[in-house]
C-alpha cells in the first residue's frame, strides 16, 4: 500500500482498472482531437482507416527523458 501511495495509485485492483479506465477514455479523446485536426505530418487517420504516428523529433523528448539520455 504504500509503493502504491507513493506512486500515485490506488491500492486495491478494482479501483486501480477504474483510474487505468479513465485515463485510456481521456487519451483516447486526445487522440480523437488530434485526428479531427488533421494537419499533415501529425497523429493522423489514411483515406484507407490507417494510423500514422509520426516519430518524436529532438525537440519533442520531454527534458525528463533526455537527461538520462545524456548519461
Amino acid at each position: 500500500m504504500e509503493f502504491c501511495h507513493l506512486v500515485g495509485k490506488p491500492g486495491e485492483a478494482a479501483d486501480g482498472l477504474a483510474q487505468a479506465g479513465d485515463e485510456l477514455h481521456t487519451a483516447l479523446a486526445d487522440l480523437e482531437t488530434q485526428l479531427a485536426k488533421g494537419d499533415l505530418g501529425e497523429v493522423r487517420l489514411t483515406s484507407d482507416g490507417e494510423l500514422i504516428i509520426p516519430p518524436l523529433t529532438a525537440k519533442d523528448v520531454p527534458a525528463q527523458a533526455d537527461a538520462p539520455a545524456r548519461r
